[in-house]
């Protein structure tokens, strides 16, 4: 199971079944993280993690949401990308972790 931060407002849209894609930089500690190494050394597609724990902020008694994880997939983009839904925006060349998200397991509003 991965834990990641989250902020409010996303964490509300997964929580309401509307936010089902959570991306992230590819910043060496997410790349440690969400993705597996494979044989070449270099990160690569996750199939071994299944669920993903949001939490809310820093706090103890944050509130907390467990999600099915479908996929977690490094993406560099080809082309000039937009998801309105999600609100994310990448140029062409940009890369991203992407988490695709199934149903809420636990927690939730």
């Amino acid at each position: 199971m991965i834990t990641l931060q989250i902020k409010r407002s996303e964490f509300q849209q997964i929580a309401s079944g509307v936010k089902k894609i959570e991306y992230r930089s590819p910043s060496l500690f997410n790349k440690r993280k969400l993705l597996k190494k494979n044989e070449n050394g270099e990160y690569d597609v996750n199939s071994e993690d299944k669920c993903v724990l949001f939490i809310n902020g820093y706090k103890h008694d944050a509130q907390r949401l467990l999600c099915e994880v479908i996929s977690i997939t490094p993406i560099r983009f080809t082309s000039r990308f937009v998801d309105d839904i999600n609100g994310f925006i990448a140029e062409a060349g940009e890369c991203t972790i992407e988490i695709v998200l199934g149903k809420i397991l636990k927690g939730g509003i």
